[in-house]
């Protein structure tokens, strides 16, 4: 599968928005994976903003957490096999991790 994906103001919600006004910059996702022990969540990374969005499957897909601002885009990430962390790497020749810590709405 490949995903085209361009948007205003990044990966966009229904909860949040991060209005540029008058500015438009081009985010494209570059990967997007499913969580391996649970398909609870999918994850998404892009470049143009510098981000990678979590959506919840159990909650009609909202947005549950987000990194942003990242150094340069993301163009990889994956699903550790056991539990709800992310490794991901893109332009800033690093491959990192994270673990997914749902917002409390």
């Amino acid at each position: 599968f490949f995903f085209f994906f361009q948007a205003e103001d990044g990966i966009r919600d229904a909860q949040e928005s991060r209005g540029l006004g008058d500015v438009y910059k081009r985010q494209y996702v570059y990967c997007a994976q499913f969580s391996k022990n649970s398909n609870q969540y999918i994850a998404a990374g892009c470049s143009g903003l510098n981000e990678i969005k979590v959506f919840d499957a159990k909650n009609r897909y909202q947005s549950c957490c987000s990194m942003k601002d990242i150094k340069k885009g993301c163009f990889s990430l994956d699903f550790a096999n056991q539990g709800n962390r992310i490794a991901f790497g893109g332009g800033n020749c690093m491959v990192q991790y994270c673990e997914i810590m749902p917002q409390n709405k």
